[in-house]
């Protein structure tokens, strides 16, 4: 499932209750964060995942197999201890050291250029289903 996808199930779900702010009352998610996720100014995050009955996963190479948050957290620093500091790692991946040190801090979130720099990958999941569908 891409994150377009989301956006459009995101469109139809608020369509179907009567508009952006009746959708944020349901769903306690903030109308102007919902506003610019169907502008496509922000990409859509786990509060909409959630309210669409969705979730987002981390996964390794093989689709069933998952990574918690905690597991990425100690991948990364063993990368960054493997490089000998996080400049080294930073240089080496192309990402933005003080973005890296937000991440490790548990400030900002794992980017898709993070989990790619750590052979992981993002996906979306059904929270009824067994099926993974890889982000796109």
């Amino acid at each position: 499932m891409r994150v377009q996808d989301v956006v459009l199930m995101l469109r139809s779900d608020v369509s179907r209750v009567g508009g952006q702010s009746e959708w944020a009352r349901h769903t306690g998610i903030d109308r102007t964060y919902i506003c610019k996720v169907l502008g496509g100014r922000k990409p859509p995050g786990p509060s909409i995942y959630c309210a669409l009955g969705l979730e987002s996963v981390i996964l390794r190479d093989h689709p069933k197999s998952h990574v918690s948050a905690q597991e990425v957290l100690i991948i990364l620093r063993a990368e960054i201890e493997n490089a000998g500091s996080i400049s080294r790692w930073c240089r080496r991946t192309g990402i933005n050291r003080s973005y890296i040190s937000r991440v490790l801090h548990k400030k900002k979130g794992f980017g898709a250029r993070v989990l790619a720099a750590l052979g992981l990958s993002n996906a979306i999941i059904y929270q009824n289903q067994d099926d993974v569908v890889r982000a796109g």
